[in-house]
């Protein structure tokens, strides 16, 4: 009976395990065997494959649903947030007016309440306190040409002081020689004050157009134009008065 003996070993093990069974598990892969149709088992397949790619978009529409909410949220919350304007250096109260025919030299705006309130908290500004300049657009002008001119008041004191720039405190006055020729207080109606705290080095302007007319006093209702030649500018605040700048009328 010894040459009848006969190993007992599966057939799949022997198939597997022979050098074409990596061949062999892919073709069973490709071709399914069981009882059924192909077709089902195909079927099978494809509704597990569809049902892996559904579960695998719905985790990537979690994914970018949960980003979009948390960036909504950001964006929302910087929108809340006060924004804080950058601070200069140099800010500084500034009285402006547009060239005109008419000088003026003031604002017509009142102080805020703000304003007011820390101005009546703030000590005054000493004569010593601040400086004042005048200057010209120009040092020449053709006729037809009316000179810009700038009055600026600087803080050079050591801490806040309140300053009154306006028109009732300042005064722009153009002379030739002895003569005086022009000055914003003459026909000025309003003599505005303004009192506004300057921060040390702080700079206030006052700007003007002159109409190369004369002025008086009396507010002459058809005064003279000035007559071509040199003619001196000074700015006063006060009994603060700026270096007389010299330009010329041609």
């Amino acid at each position: 009976m010894k040459g009848d003996i006969r190993w007992n070993t599966p057939t799949a093990f022997v198939r597997h395990t022979c050098p074409h069974g990596y061949r062999y598990a892919m073709a069973s892969m490709m071709q399914p065997r069981g009882p059924r149709p192909n077709s089902v088992y195909w079927r099978r397949r494809l509704v597990v494959l569809v049902a892996v790619v559904a579960i695998l978009l719905f985790l990537v529409w979690l994914i970018f649903s949960g980003l979009s909410a948390a960036s909504a949220e950001g964006d929302e919350g910087g929108e809340g947030q006060p924004s804080t304007p950058a601070s200069s250096p140099s800010a500084t109260p500034s009285e402006s007016t547009a060239p005109s025919d008419q000088p003026s030299d003031g604002p017509s705006e009142s102080p805020s309440p703000d304003a007011s309130a820390q101005a009546n908290s703030t000590p005054d500004c000493r004569d010593s306190d601040i400086t004042v300049t005048v200057a010209t657009d120009k040092d020449a002008y053709p006729s037809g040409i009316n000179p810009q001119i700038t009055m600026t008041i600087a803080s050079k004191a050591q801490a806040d002081c309140v300053r009154d720039i306006g028109s009732s405190a300042n005064e722009i006055k153009i002379t030739s020689g002895d003569q005086n020729v022009w000055s914003s207080n003459d026909c000025d109606s309003s003599q505005a004050s303004s009192r506004q705290v300057l921060t040390p080095g702080a700079r206030a302007e006052v700007k003007l157009t002159w109409n190369r007319q004369l002025s008086d006093a009396e507010c002459s209702p058809d005064p003279d134009s000035a007559d071509p030649g040199a003619y001196q500018v000074q700015g006063i605040n006060g009994n603060v008065g700026s270096d007389q700048v010299r330009f010329e009328l041609q």
